[in-house]
């Protein structure tokens, strides 16, 4: 006797039983049982942690499934494609200049999920906001031709940082990273009137992001 089962689309393996009985007595009877495996496909979650401007990708495992499998992405600064044979995908971001953070859900489908709804794994994905401190920097006073020199903490800044504006009468460097101290050193004002500037840095990977840094000097 030859058994055909149906596909089984469930993620629980499902069982029953065959009668034969004899066309002659039917007190005569065998059971068959049968059983049928479950359909593999990994539906466990998961959840991955991008940067802003490094560690912009991840690889992710796809255990072992019955069929093919889709991705499914809408997501516009991700790329995910699959590994081949290796039963994994990839995910790479662009980078993220702003200071949100963003995140998405990717989908991989059976290409059986009309027949089951529930053969789909999500991966969450979220990617860090750009770090840059915008915190304004006051009081930096400078004599008018003594104490010519002060420093001030730039702060975290993810990517680095470039001066957009500064005063003629100051020196510093032109660009660098963050959570370091920066150096001014102020020319002697020989002038009769005290004089003020704001001076201006801006995120090397956005020009939006501006720190000021309030200066003076005496007369």
């Amino acid at each position: 006797v030859s058994v055909t089962a149906y596909p089984n689309y469930e993620l629980e393996p499902q069982a029953g039983q065959i009668k034969i009985v004899s066309a002659k007595n039917s007190s005569l009877a065998k059971i068959v049982t049968i059983s049928q495996a479950a359909f593999a496909f990994d539906i466990a979650k998961e959840t991955i942690q991008l940067g802003s401007i490094e560690s912009l990708s991840k690889d992710v495992a796809i255990a072992s499934c019955d069929g093919k499998w889709n991705i499914v992405s809408d997501a516009s600064w991700l790329t995910v494609t699959a590994n081949g044979s290796d039963n994994s995908i990839s995910i790479a971001a662009t980078e993220n200049i702003n200071t949100e953070p963003r995140s998405k859900v990717v989908r991989i489908e059976s290409e059986f999920i009309s027949q089951n709804k529930k053969l789909f794994k999500e991966i969450s994905i979220t990617q860090d906001g750009l770090v840059f401190d915008t915190a304004p920097v006051s009081g930096i006073t400078f004599g008018a031709l003594n104490d010519l020199e002060k420093s001030f903490d730039i702060g975290k800044c993810e990517g680095g940082w470039i001066v957009v504006d500064k005063p003629t009468w100051i020196t510093m460097p032109e660009s660098g990273n963050g959570n370091q101290n920066v150096t001014l050193h102020a020319d002697a004002n020989y002038l009769l009137d005290a004089r003020t500037y704001v001076l201006k840095i801006a995120s090397v990977k956005n020009s939006e992001l501006i720190k000021t840094i309030s200066l003076s000097q005496e007369a």
